[in-house]
């Protein structure tokens, strides 16, 4: 049923999600005191994306609540969001999987990252110029086409907002790959057009200091996965 709790267990691929129903309560209330420690708005956003998609709390619809609560933590603080586009699924999924299965954060705290300032290297108030960009920068091409090809995610570069401009180089391949890292010239990369706001204007994370503060929020996101992956907090 709609907002109800799963009743059976549940499991995608070779993960296989939290018990109902006293460890998908347990783990909440371990998980929830956790969040509470954590003050970087996109720490909490991604501890919240990966606390619901590793419990799996409903029957379906668990990667979309994922997204939402994730969402709702960065909207909550004026940054921008995270969307992963069609050829970067691959990188996110393989985070959530080295995060579920062997307790590592790195690559999907990295890919996360990326995703934000893609999303913060736009203007979404004009959505002709927005669906233009997401197709110059390979935003929809399928994942196994993108392997094939060598071609990757890439933040879009000023000429891509230029008028009248169809350049599509399919990127350097160096944007969007496994780690979900970046090549330093786009590290450094900022679109700009007429209609963007000033950088001052836009919220955003710019680096990665900011986003893996040490090993306090990594190691807090490890225990909670090593914990949720090993039962250790059924029963709550």
């Amino acid at each position: 049923m709609p907002g109800q709790f799963k009743s059976t267990s549940n499991r995608a691929g070779g993960t296989t999600f939290v018990r109902p129903p006293d460890e998908v309560l347990g783990t909440f209330d371990k998980g929830f005191e956790i969040y509470s420690r954590l003050d970087v708005p996109f720490d909490r956003a991604v501890f919240m994306m990966f606390m619901v998609a590793e419990v799996h709390p409903f029957s379906d619809g668990n990667g979309r609540s994922a997204h939402i609560m994730m969402n709702a933590e960065l909207a909550a603080a004026n940054e921008s969001r995270i969307i992963i586009p069609t050829i970067y699924r691959s990188n996110y999924l393989e985070g959530l999987s080295l995060m579920s299965n062997h307790g590592n954060p790195d690559t999907l705290i990295k890919t996360l990252e990326f995703g934000q300032r893609y999303v913060h290297s736009f203007d979404w108030s004009n959505f002709d110029q927005s669906l233009n960009v997401l197709k110059k920068t390979n935003a929809f091409m399928r994942p196994e086409e993108g392997d094939r090809d060598g071609i990757r995610l890439r933040l879009p570069r000023a000429v891509d907002f230029a008028p009248d401009n169809d350049e599509n180089d399919g990127g350097d391949g160096s944007g969007g790959g496994a780690s979900g890292g970046v090549s330093r010239t786009q590290r450094g990369a900022r679109a700009s057009s007429k209609k963007s706001a000033s950088s001052s204007e836009r919220q955003g994370v710019e680096s990665m200091d900011q986003v893996n503060q040490g090993v306090g929020f990594a190691g807090q996101l490890r225990r909670l996965g090593t914990s949720l992956w090993s039962g250790l907090m059924g029963g709550g």
